[in-house]
């Protein structure tokens, strides 16, 4: 055999014989050339994708919500500061 090529046997139980097929890598390649391209294209496609999405979120969801949520400690800030100086006197003008 050659020394780029592979070999595929299967043992045929009834007459005790094994079928033997070898046959070059290059030809293999060659066969599942389109599967390959396929398979290469989605493995780097799908994570691609997925990562847009996560940005996505991160940048249309996620970053507007923890602005809001500044926004909500520093009144919480205000209202306790308020609170801590109801005792003295407050004075609302109109």
């Amino acid at each position: 055999m050659a020394e780029k090529s592979s070999c595929i046997s299967q043992l045929i139980p009834v007459p005790n014989w094994i079928s033997v097929y070898a046959t070059d890598w290059y030809k293999v390649f060659f066969a599942l050339q389109n599967q390959l391209i396929l398979l290469m294209l989605l493995t780097f496609t799908v994570p691609t994708v997925l990562w847009v999405f996560i940005v996505l979120l991160d940048r249309l969801v996620l970053a507007p919500l923890r602005a809001r949520s500044g926004l909500v400690s520093e009144s919480e800030a205000i209202n306790r500061a308020v609170q801590t100086t109801a005792p003295v006197g407050l004075s609302v003008s109109v």
